[in-house]
Parts: C-alpha cells; sequence; structure tokens
C-alpha cells in the first residue's frame, strides 16, 4: 500500500529507475554532483568554475555514442529513427515548456523589477532554434543559462552527421572510431587556442569552444568498452586524487591572458574523464540516494533554478538563509512537477512508440 502511493506521487519511472540494475550508480553520482555545483555557482554560493557544466556534456558525450559504437561494430545499422527520437523527447518538451511558461511567467514575475532579464517576444526564436548561445547581446539573464542546451542539441545533430558519414564507410577496426572521438577533442582545443591567442569566438557558450567536452565523453566510451577497466581500492583512491587535483588547478588558476577561462574548460572535461575511471564501480556512496534524486530531476532543476534566482533575490532582500531556502524550496517544486508532468510523460510516450515499432 505504501509503495503503490508512493509510485502515485513521485511516478513508477523514478522508482524503476533507481531499480534498474544496467544504470550505473556512479554516474548518477556524477550527475548529482554536477547539478549541485551548477546551483552554488548561480546561487552564488561558491564557484568551482563551471565543472558542473563540462561534467554534463562529458556524460552526454559518454551516453549518446553508445548505439553509434554498437552500430559500427555490428553491421554499420544505425536506428535513426530511435536516435532522433530519444533525443528530442529528452529534451524538447520541458525546455519548451520553460521557455513559454518562463515568458509568460516573467511578465508579472521579473519584468516590473529587471525588465532586461526576460527576453522580448520577437527574439523567442533564438530559443525555439537553439540558437540563443550564438545571438550575442542583450543577456537576458532569466534564461541565458539555456545556451548549454543549444550546445547540447548542435552536439547532437553534429554527431548525427558525423555518425552518419562514418557507417557509411563501413570500414572494418575501431581505428576509425578512436579517431572520430580525437576528432571532437582536437577540433575543440583548436577553437579554445583560437579564442586564447587571438580572441576569434572566444566566448564560452559557443558550442565549438565546447566540442572537446562532448569527445572526451566519447573518449571515455571507447576506453571503458575496449579494456574494461577495473582497478584496486589504492588504483581508484589514486585517479580520484588526481582527478580532484586537476580540477582544484582548473578552478584555482587564472592566467591573466585566458580571460574567457578557457584554458580551464580544457582541463576540466579530462579531469572529468579521469574522474570516471576512478569511480565507475562504486556502486555506494553515504549520501548516494540524494545524489541519484538530484540527478533524476537534475535538468528541470538546471532550467528553473535561474529564473527563480531573479525575483527572489529582490524580494528576499539581503536575508540570506531565506532567500536560499525560497530558492532550494521553488526550483525543487518547479522540477518535480516538470519532470512528472511533463517530461515523463513523454518518455513513457516514446516508450510505447518505440515498442510498438
Amino acid at each position: 500500500m505504501q509503495q503503490l502511493l508512493l509510485s502515485s506521487i513521485v511516478g513508477k519511472r523514478l522508482i524503476s529507475t533507481l531499480r534498474d540494475e544496467r544504470r550505473i550508480p556512479a554516474w548518477d553520482y556524477l550527475r548529482g554532483f554536477a547539478i549541485i555545483t551548477v546551483l552554488a555557482a548561480h546561487f552564488g554560493w561558491f564557484d568551482w568554475g563551471g565543472i558542473g557544466v563540462d561534467c554534463f556534456f562529458v556524460l552526454s558525450g559518454y551516453l549518446v555514442s553508445g548505439k553509434a559504437i554498437e552500430a559500427y561494430r555490428q553491421d554499420f545499422k544505425m536506428d535513426w529513427r530511435a536516435f532522433w527520437i530519444k533525443r528530442l523527447t529528452k529534451i524538447l518538451p520541458s525546455y519548451f515548456f520553460f521557455i513559454i511558461i518562463g515568458y509568460l511567467l516573467g511578465q508579472w514575475l521579473i519584468i516590473p523589477i529587471r525588465k532586461e532579464a526576460v527576453f522580448e517576444f520577437s527574439e523567442i526564436w533564438e530559443y525555439l532554434l537553439f540558437l540563443r548561445n550564438y545571438a550575442g547581446p542583450p543577456a537576458r539573464d532569466a534564461f541565458e543559462h539555456t545556451w548549454s542546451l543549444c550546445a547540447e542539441e548542435h552536439f547532437y545533430l553534429l554527431f548525427g552527421i558525423g555518425t552518419f558519414l562514418l557507417l557509411q564507410m563501413r570500414t572494418r577496426g575501431e581505428a576509425w572510431l578512436w579517431a572520430f572521438a580525437w576528432a571532437w577533442i582536437l577540433a575543440g582545443l583548436g577553437f579554445k587556442c583560437i579564442g586564447i591567442l587571438w580572441e576569434l569566438g572566444e566566448w564560452p557558450s559557443y558550442t565549438h569552444n565546447r566540442l572537446d567536452a562532448f569527445g572526451w565523453g566519447l573518449l571515455a566510451r571507447l576506453i571503458f568498452l575496449r579494456w574494461r577497466p577495473t582497478f584496486s581500492y589504492w588504483q581508484r583512491f589514486l585517479l580520484i586524487l588526481l582527478s580532484i587535483v586537476l580540477l582544484l588547478i582548473a578552478v584555482l588558476y587564472y592566467p591573466d591572458y585566458d580571460p574567457h577561462a578557457l584554458l580551464r574548460r580544457a582541463i576540466v572535461p579530462f579531469a572529468i574523464v579521469v574522474l570516471m575511471l576512478g569511480v565507475k564501480h562504486i556502486t555506494y556512496i553515504w549520501g548516494g540516494l540524494a545524489l541519484r534524486l538530484l540527478a533524476y530531476y537534475s535538468y528541470n532543476i538546471y532550467l528553473w533554478h535561474y529564473f527563480w534566482l531573479i525575483p527572489i533575490s529582490y524580494y528576499a532582500g539581503d536575508t540570506a538563509w531565506l532567500k536560499a531556502l525560497y530558492l532550494i524550496l521553488l526550483t525543487a517544486v518547479s522540477a518535480f512537477l516538470c519532470t512528472r508532468f511533463i517530461e515523463e510523460p513523454f518518455l513513457e510516450l516514446r516508450k510505447k512508440y518505440l515498442v510498438a515499432k
């Protein structure tokens, strides 16, 4: 009876996701850690230099590449219908809901106190077509964090095109897969170098400056499939320690010649992969359930958290604990409702459609 009541409140999908033995808990722990760092940075608690967003990008590269690698290894046939349906039904429903409802709520909650924080209706195409990260000023703070969703969609498109060309080659051997992964990494690092040296296309929200993060995720997938690395306790400890040292260097090192922190953003994705190697076989940590819950709701937490920051910062004033309480409460409620009644129904429809086909 209690389980039935719990399922009716939080939904069956959450429970089945947490119980899914095929799911790797360590990736949920990383995703939970990532959303915490994003919230902490945007809420002004502490800034870990954008580690969270790069972690999401690396995990996206890792997860999205699975079916493509499998198709290349087997018969060069990719189920493109399933690929695009899975990609679009995960991101689009909650994203479009946030853009539309956020715009309407912004007329009432934000425009009276900070008019420039909400986009004008004539600018909505930048968001609906996922072009905001290249659209330039003025910055619309309540929605500006959606740049990372634009980068994700651009990655899906470019990855789909690249995978299609790779499969058309029908070349046996995994050398081309490794070359494919390194092409992403080198492209991202190359664009970062151009941004640092000549200040061309240097803004960190531009997709071309984050390609290496997705590429590191693809490379991590290949490493795990090729060698299935297992490490002793001390080896895992050293890998985790190395990743922490790299992340600290990335966060604390601010060279004057790199005002947009592109060098930092070149180090962080590699550090995340090292961390993945160290934690992959960890199935339980203290507080792990909380991290997995955060991971499950992380997408909608990300969408709504910065929107609420603006009105709460104004109305809650300088009372830090009260502001933090309202931020956490409103973000949590928004994320739960959007996941439960927007994201999950579309994912269930996707599941039924793919099974039927």
